[in-house]
């Protein structure tokens, strides 16, 4: 099994399973196009030693591709999307105290 695109698990992404291709394609084609436009302006910022803009511009990118692959043709023919049960779940790492440790803290879903 592949990684469950979590945008699909959400009910606007649920409605995107109905759109028919001629709806889906266009879009996907915007969001690619974001994309490089995103990490273009990234590199930019960089080269200007902007970091806080680097951070914006890599993450609309990042977003951009995760879009991007929720309208792709392949994930769109299934006939249903992941569910919250159906969905992967992270588990947290715990120190001795019960204390979430690491980026842990930030990535867990119950």
């Amino acid at each position: 099994m592949g990684i469950v695109n979590m945008l699909l698990t959400l009910p606007a992404g649920r409605q995107m399973l109905a759109l028919p291709a001629d709806q889906t394609a266009p879009l996907e084609a915007v969001m690619r196009q974001l994309r490089e436009q995103a990490n273009a302006k990234a590199a930019t910022a960089k080269a200007q030693d902007n970091e806080s803009l680097v951070e914006y511009w890599r993450l609309v990118s990042t977003y951009a591709k995760y879009v991007a692959r929720a309208f792709k043709r392949e994930n769109l023919k299934r006939e249903t999307a992941p569910t919250r049960e159906t969905a992967p779940t992270l588990r947290r790492s715990e120190d001795r105290s019960g204390r979430a440790t690491g980026s842990d803290r930030t990535r867990r879903f119950a």
